[in-house]
């Protein structure tokens, strides 16, 4: 009897402690789970908290940090304050708020798609020298290091090898997303000069570029919208460190596409948008607008890149191109499609122009204004002009028809006349192209020239000129023709006029599926005429290796 009463008191025992591990180990899973589900909050800590930030950006050559986040296994990530200083301690990039819309637990299962990334109230400051700037500095180790991570960057290496499939696995492996801007600011200090220039209210909307099987970077996945502000100051002023955290400006993303409608309506605003065609699937249209932005912006530019001249004064542009297939990048090389073509179309605007050297300031060439309407397709080998117009007050321009595109080669010895290239690009279809120069003017655009006496002053003179080519039975005949007339000067007190001072024109013919010859060239003025004439007798029997000029008060042939 009191064994099985032994017996049932060991079950029981056995039971109860069966049951008690259960329990245990469910209260450790139980904890553990409130302790991962807990861990966002341990970002108070600043070792956890700017931990992924470090992997992320690891190789920058700088510090980065950041004075808060907020975590949420469910929610977004945000972090605040974010600062990027350079390798020496000295602020560099500050942003008041950095959020990521994927949580988490979504980026842990999906971790090349990192969503939307809006940073709100940037504020870069970076100096530009020769060859270099601050940033390029902090980031290129952090590019290098990425791109080391990934050496199949260029896919079209692979692109008809056998590891075709590897470059489709590649493809997928590459991050995707969007990075908003709102309220930026970007100072950009000419180390030269000591001034800065500031991009104000920055909005934009940006992809990441989508790789294809076909080895190009597209932009298909959303469209582009960036806009601001240009404004010069005569030093540095931007507070990197100052934060306007409380900022209520912030943008939703549909009001970026009308913040950059209105950044056009104000003095120095400016915009660039990339939509795709809804009538048109697979042709993008990239829009760039400026209002009286000015143009001295470029000298951040010429001292980056090592230009010799800068441009200043104001501008307005309203371009739109159309491109013939998506926004990509591809190498050169693989780019041997003739069917991409490129409309573009728009006016620009400028005043008071000039260009300046960037050493020693003078100015090299002025111009008060300009208004220039244009059209044109660009094809891989040709450029088509629908419409070029440009009105200046050094006289009025306009051409309409097909350039060939520089093929880089020499005609060799058919080159008998300084411009013969020009002629040779317009060859293979009609063109025409008009000019009428005022010579005051354009005198006085060159400050720094003098080609009269310093007791004459140019007061009247136009120069006209046409190039035209045109089909002519079985072959095609290019012709350019320059009239300087109407010229008068003052020197002192006396005026001198010349009515007809000289004439020129060069005619050539093209058989089809042949070349450019020279057909006939002349010089008609008050004091000479001069002639030459080609015939292919005369390039038979005199000449066998180019075509030999006769010059005489009038035509000669053989």
């Amino acid at each position: 009897m009191d064994d099985v009463r032994d017996h049932e008191k060991e079950s029981l025992r056995t039971v109860f402690l069966r049951r008690w591990r259960w329990f245990t180990r469910f209260l450790k899973v139980l904890f553990v789970g409130f302790v991962i589900y807990q861990s966002p909050q341990l970002t108070v800590f600043q070792v956890v908290r700017d931990w992924p930030l470090q992997k992320v950006f690891e190789g920058l050559a700088g510090e980065i940090s950041s004075s808060s986040a907020e975590w949420d296994w469910f929610g977004p990530i945000i972090y605040k304050d974010f600062v990027i200083r350079t390798s020496d301690g000295v602020p560099l990039l500050a942003v008041d708020r950095v959020e990521i819309n994927r949580s988490p637990l979504v980026l842990a299962f999906q971790q090349n798609d990192i969503g939307r990334i809006r940073i709100e109230g940037g504020r870069l400051s970076t100096a530009v020298w020769n060859g270099g700037s601050t940033i390029e500095t902090v980031l290129e180790p952090w590019i290098a290091r990425i791109n080391q991570r990934n050496p199949v960057a260029n896919l079209q290496d692979l692109v008809g090898k056998r590891n075709k499939g590897n470059a489709t696995k590649d493809v997928q492996s590459h991050m995707t997303g969007i990075i908003e801007l709102v309220n930026t600011t970007i100072e950009l200090t000419d180390l030269r000069k000591g001034d800065a220039w500031l991009l104000n209210e920055i909005a934009a909307v940006i992809p990441f570029p989508e790789p294809t099987e076909g080895g190009v970077f597209s932009f298909q996945s959303s469209d582009v919208i960036c806009s601001g502000s240009i404004q010069h100051a005569e030093e540095p002023q931007l507070k990197v460190m100052q934060s306007f955290s409380q900022s209520k400006n912030s943008l939703q993303t549909k009001s970026i596409m009308s913040r950059a409608n209105s950044m056009l309506a104000r003095p120095g605003g400016w915009s660039v948008t990339v939509s795709e065609q809804e009538a048109d699937h697979g042709k993008y249209a990239l829009v760039i607008g400026a209002t009286r932005c000015p143009a001295g912006i470029s000298r951040i530019a010429s001292n980056r890149f090592g230009w010799s001249h800068v441009l200043q004064g104001v501008v307005d542009i309203r371009a739109d191109l159309l491109l013939g297939k998506s926004l990509q990048r591809e190498r050169p090389a693989q780019s041997g499609d003739e069917s991409t073509q490129y409309t573009i179309k728009g006016n620009v605007v400028g005043r008071d122009l000039s260009v300046v050297d960037t050493v020693t300031d003078e100015r090299r060439f002025l111009i008060e204004k300009v208004d220039a309407p244009f059209e044109a397709t660009i094809f891989q080998d040709e450029y088509v002009i629908q419409k070029f117009q440009a009105e200046t007050n050094l006289g009025y321009f306009e051409a309409t028809g097909t350039i060939k595109a520089p093929s880089g080669r020499s005609s060799g010895n058919n080159t008998v006349l300084p411009g013969w290239h020009l002629l040779e690009a317009v060859q293979d279809d009609n063109f025409e192209a008009k000019a009428s120069i005022n010579l005051p003017s354009l005198l006085n655009a060159f400050p720094g020239t003098h080609v009269l006496r310093p007791d004459v002053q140019l007061t009247e003179g136009t120069v006209d000129i046409v190039i035209k080519s045109q089909e002519r039975e079985s072959s095609r005949q290019v012709y350019f023709k320059s009239e300087l007339g109407h010229v008068s000067a003052m020197r002192g007190e006396e005026k001198v006029e010349w009515n007809t001072p000289w004439s020129a024109w060069v005619y050539a013919r093209q058989h089809f599926g042949g070349e450019l010859r020279l057909e006939e060239a002349g010089l008609s003025s008050a004091f000479a005429d001069i002639s030459m004439t080609w015939s292919v007798g005369c390039y038979r029997d005199k000449v066998a290796d180019g075509p030999w000029p006769y010059f005489s008060k009038s035509e000669h042939s053989c």
